[in-house]
């Protein structure tokens, strides 16, 4: 007998499926058939959904950016500076150690690498503006928020992937750095 479900339901379970498959086989030796196999159903939906497997990597994306963002916004309220960049820093180290957790780099090298280059921008948009915010309340000068911003992030990103994952440890090394840009 066959089972109708809601579209966005069974889409779902299509990315879900390909998420696992990805995960246990890598993605190059996961084929459409396999996804549809574990699904059950024809694969004529698949491409219903996705145009080709590469949509399905995007819809995977997606879902991690989605997550990474409502992660890394989490209590930010643009209060102070200070608790801004606390709480953003707190979130952040959050937000990047879920990501680095979910993935098998051997077998995810695609998925890892669209959604570190997504969520790395997210991040840092956010903490280009909380840094704007520290220049506006004139308790740091820089030149450029952005830069710092970019660097910043990418460095905690790494710094996370090495297994550096304690949230005060990361502001300490992110208050070190802007340090000597205080305004006293």
């Amino acid at each position: 007998m066959r089972v109708t479900k809601d579209s966005e339901v069974r889409k779902n379970e299509l990315i879900a499926a390909a998420e696992k498959l990805f995960s246990a086989n890598g993605i190059a030796n996961t084929a459409v058939s396999a996804i549809v196999k574990e699904v059950n159903v024809a694969q004529g939906l698949f491409y219903y959904y996705f145009k080709s497997k590469d949509d399905v990597i995007d819809a995977i994306v997606e879902k991690y950016e989605k997550q990474f963002a409502q992660t890394l916004n989490k209590d930010l309220m643009m209060n102070s500076y200070e608790e801004d960049l606390d709480k953003f820093i707190a979130n952040v180290t959050k937000a990047f150690n879920d990501l680095w957790t979910n993935f098998d780099e051997d077998k995810l090298e695609t998925i890892i690498n669209k959604s570190l280059k997504q969520t790395k921008q997210e991040a840092s948009k956010i903490f280009q503006a909380i840094l704007e915010e520290g220049v506006a309340e004139e308790k740091i000068e820089l030149q450029d928020p952005k830069i710092y911003a970019d660097i910043i992030i990418s460095g905690i990103s790494d710094l996370i992937y090495q297994g550096l994952t304690q949230a005060n440890q990361i502001k300490d090394v992110v208050e070190e750095l802007l340090a000597n840009k205080r305004r006293d």
